[in-house]
């Protein structure tokens, strides 16, 4: 039975009955984002666990999750955990029971987010994982394993949970999953051309005097406000769809709403811009980018394809490139996926991993 305990918003966190073996720890339910009075508003708990991570990404924070929750979370299990020590949150595990009901997720979704994983005071991550495991054992509600993706290379959890899990004789399985092509940015632009190989900086600045000297006049334009962000995401989520027919099945209507607020409540936060190559007609390319922590994201993109001769999808990204560099970004990310763009504009792959913990 669940009985209230302390909370991260007073009476929203409950303990887990019975106790549990490691008694400096204790282990809480955290109830799901609610609709009122402002789902966006992140407990300053989630906040410090958040700033811990090295890095911090976009897709931990409370404003995501609660996002991907209000639009995906139809027919799922919410089962966020919490764990105290002396009265005090040092980790967050915000889990949800997947569709078969037998295995708990990371709260994101592997198909709209990049990196995910528990947030964790540095140092605790062992204690943890030991306490979560030790729940799942007791088999709640009929629960088998954990299934985990998007865990970054540098996380932790890599480290411990396998080890943790082997040793109490679960069957484990580690699997890499996708790399994620990342730039260091230098100081300059000039410096970042020289990073490429001699062919493909050529090939850049090649297309980037094209589209300079085309008949029709294109125009670099960005934005990171909320009310200019209301009319761009519309116009990137029609080139995103124009741009292959797979995009066109990926962008339905439960995800164009899903990034329409993304966009709104990111915009207001800082952590979102959209950028735009533009003719007198309308936008030739938009890029929908995450500018969060020092680091620039590119989490998706789209182009009209009337303009595919001006390579308009290349030109805005070494615009986006530019204008990261002379605001000083130190890494330019280009989220997963092995399109081989990304690796002639100077991506060095960052892998990222699926964890999957059976037989608890």
């Amino acid at each position: 039975m669940l009985r209230p305990s302390g909370s991260l918003h007073a009476g929203t966190i409950h303990r887990l009955e019975p106790s549990l073996k490691e008694k400096a720890l204790s282990l809480h339910l955290v109830p799901p984002p609610s609709p009122s009075p402002s789902p966006f508003s992140p407990p300053p708990e989630w906040s410090d666990l958040l700033s811990r991570m090295v890095p911090p990404t976009p897709f931990s924070t409370w404003e995501w999750q609660a996002l991907w929750w209000k639009h995906f979370g139809q027919g799922k299990e919410w089962l966020a955990l919490a764990v105290r020590h002396e009265g005090r949150v040092i980790a967050l595990a915000p889990f949800y029971r997947d569709d078969q009901g037998n295995h708990l997720r990371l709260v994101g979704g592997e198909d709209l987010s990049d990196y995910l994983d528990i947030l964790c005071q540095p140092g605790e991550e062992a204690r943890v994982w030991e306490l979560i495991l030790d729940y799942l054992r007791s088999r709640p509600s009929g629960l088998e394993g954990l299934d985990l993706h998007c865990l970054p290379g540098h996380s932790p959890t890599l480290e411990v949970l396998p080890r943790l899990a082997r040793d109490h004789d679960h069957a484990v399985r580690v699997e890499l999953e996708e790399g994620c092509p990342q730039i260091e940015l230098p100081a300059t632009w000039q410096d970042y051309l020289l990073l490429l190989h001699r062919k493909d900086r050529h090939e850049l600045r090649r297309k980037m005097r094209r589209a300079q000297s085309a008949p029709i006049s294109l125009r670099f334009r960005q934005c990171s406000e909320e009310e200019c962000a209301r009319e761009d995401i519309k116009s990137f989520i029609c080139l995103h769809r124009k741009s292959r027919p797979e995009k066109e099945g990926f962008m339905d209507e439960r995800r164009e709403a899903f990034f329409a607020e993304v966009a709104s409540v990111f915009t207001r936060r800082g952590w979102l811009r959209l950028y735009t190559l533009e003719h007198e007609g309308g936008a030739a390319a938009a890029m929908l980018c995450f500018d969060y922590q020092g680091n620039v994201m590119l989490y998706n993109s789209g182009y009209d394809p009337a303009f595919s001769s001006l390579s308009p999808g290349i030109v805005l990204i070494a615009n986006c490139l530019q204008d990261a560099i002379s605001r000083r970004k130190a890494r330019f990310d280009f989220l997963r996926g092995k399109e081989d763009y990304k690796y002639r504009l100077g991506g060095r792959d960052f892998p990222v991993y699926r964890i999957v913990v059976e037989g608890t």
